[in-house]
């Protein structure tokens, strides 16, 4: 009877054991995340791009063009430089999003890159970035829009399906993309909606 028994001793060494291991993830990832910032605001720098005020910047070289999302307070702008010379020039130029219209946002990974997805009412700007920066880009719009508080548009105000994003929340934390502080946070900003 007493062989199936779990050692309650070692079951709380193993999470343990696994708690530091997503807390040593998330950290590496957000090491990284930061570390991918802090380039993209020199190079963004060098390029002539003002980024004083600016929360964060992301860069990317995609489709021969310097690419740059820029997050303010009240604004995200996404700056593209085609290459001096190429046909491509004539998609250069920059896109502001006030963060009043931006309904949500989303980070997927697409093989190499991760999709930054930046929703208005109807419209959808898209933005290459490493699979570091992609999530941390997302959580920094987020607190400028309102703390994370977006309401996806296809949902009505008030109320936001919060058994989903508690699901979303979960993975996220399991990827080690949010840390055990992060996540209880929004876990129990999420409750308290329920």
């Amino acid at each position: 009877m007493g062989v199936f028994r779990k050692d309650p001793q070692k079951q709380a060494e193993r999470q343990a054991a696994a708690e530091a291991s997503r807390a040593s993830k998330a950290a590496k990832i957000r090491a990284a995340a930061l570390k991918s910032e802090e380039s993209a605001r020199k190079k963004a720098q060098k390029k002539g791009i003002d980024v004083s005020g600016a929360v964060a910047v992301g860069h990317t070289f995609d489709d021969s063009a310097d690419q740059f999302l820029v997050v303010f307070a009240d604004r995200v702008e996404l700056i593209n430089q085609g290459k001096i010379g190429s046909l491509l020039r004539a998609n250069a130029g920059a896109e502001t999003i006030p963060t009043s219209r931006i309904s949500s946002v989303e980070s997927r990974n697409k093989g190499i890159w991760s999709v930054l997805e930046i929703h208005t009412s109807g419209n959808v700007v898209e933005f290459k970035a490493d699979h570091a920066s992609g999530p941390y880009l997302r959580e920094v719009i987020l607190e400028q829009v309102g703390g994370g508080s977006i309401v996806p548009a296809n949902t009505a105000p008030g109320a936001p399906d919060a058994a989903d994003q508690l699901k979303k929340l979960a993975a996220l934390h399991k990827d080690g993309i949010l840390t055990d502080e992060e996540f209880n946070t929004k876990k129990a900003e999420l409750l308290d909606r329920m």
